[in-house]
């Protein structure tokens, strides 16, 4: 059935252009909950929304507890509508030793205006340099990081 959903949901404008916004949240769920890459879904950073946001980050969670990963993509969509709470989290992932959830991490804290994500980015000049310079996107982090392929 993933290959039906990935039909749907990936590499298609429909999506973006017809469902309404629970559909639409509920789609980019069932796309990390089965894997499918989310650099591959069309308006994503179009559609994404707060509460989007929140079920991404209440998902996060749920991983966390159970001690699975969760995907760094995840947070592309969060970071237009960091919170305390999410702000937090990137904090939680800014401690990992992973340089592909941090490089992720800096990302969405770049996508936001507010103080808290602009000084949790701060606090890692090299990711900060790269992503205000240009070097690092969020098309680039999909192209370096996530090049699979569907």
């Amino acid at each position: 059935m993933s290959a039906v959903f990935n039909a749907i949901a990936l590499h298609n404008p429909y999506p973006a252009e017809q469902f309404d916004t629970p559909a639409w949240n509920q789609m980019v769920l069932k796309a990390l909950f089965v894997g499918s890459p989310l650099h591959q879904i069309w308006g994503l950073d179009q559609r994404s929304n707060p509460e989007l946001a929140r079920m991404l980050s209440d998902y996060a969670h749920e991983r966390w507890a159970a001690k699975r990963p969760v995907t760094p993509e995840l947070w592309r969509p969060i970071g237009p509508f960091l919170n305390d709470q999410t702000v937090a989290d990137l904090e939680r992932v800014f401690s990992e030793p992973d340089a592909i959830q941090q490089t992720a991490a800096a990302l969405a804290c770049a996508q936001s205006a507010l103080p808290q994500a602009q000084a949790l980015l701060a606090q890692h000049p090299h990711l900060h340099t790269e992503i205000r310079s240009g070097q690092m996107t969020w098309a680039h982090f999909s192209q370096k990081f996530l090049a699979k392929s569907f």
